[in-house]
């Protein structure tokens, strides 16, 4: 026993408390790794010295994901705005496409005499006008009566010709 109290005596506070230390460590294993005890120290010092470690880069996370959130809405937003003007064009198109028709077969009604070519020009008109109406789901105003005049009025310049 003279040996040990020789030697604790001889301990200088810095062996102490690296014993102790050590000590604190060995126990901290054996109980992380016992199951029936539901205490685990080593997980717990390492999660806490991780999200000292991390916090930047959780900070920066976050910044991220809000900046990313921000970002995704102003998409949705440009999206929508996207969609009507091109519904707008859509619309715009068709109506363009309506009135030359109108116009066309209203000259004819007043007597004015067209070309083959210009026939078939309206003709195409009347085409990419029921393509485009077909399309883009809107809805016919009108015009069938007109095209069908248009029609007739073509087959009877054929005639002539």
């Amino acid at each position: 026993m003279r040996p040990l109290n020789e030697w604790l005596l001889a301990l200088q506070v810095k062996d102490i408390a690296s014993l102790v230390a050590w000590a604190v460590g060995a126990i901290s294993i054996i109980i992380e790794f016992n199951k029936k005890i539901p205490l685990h120290p080593l997980s717990h010092v390492f999660r806490w010295m991780g999200s000292i470690l991390n916090r930047e880069t959780l900070e920066k996370l976050d910044e991220i994901a809000l900046q990313s959130a921000q970002v995704k809405e102003e998409v949705k937003d440009i999206s929508d705005r996207l969609t009507r003007f091109e519904e707008e064009t859509n619309d715009k198109r068709a109506v363009d496409m309506r009135n030359q028709i109108i116009d066309f077969s209203e000259n004819l009604r007043l007597g004015k005499e067209y070309s083959v070519k210009q026939f078939e020009s309206a003709l195409g008109v009347v085409s990419r006008y029921y393509d485009h109406c077909e399309r883009h789901n809107i809805r016919n105003h009108y015009i069938d009566g007109e095209t069908e005049f248009i029609k007739e009025k073509f087959r009877e310049v054929k005639e002539r010709k």
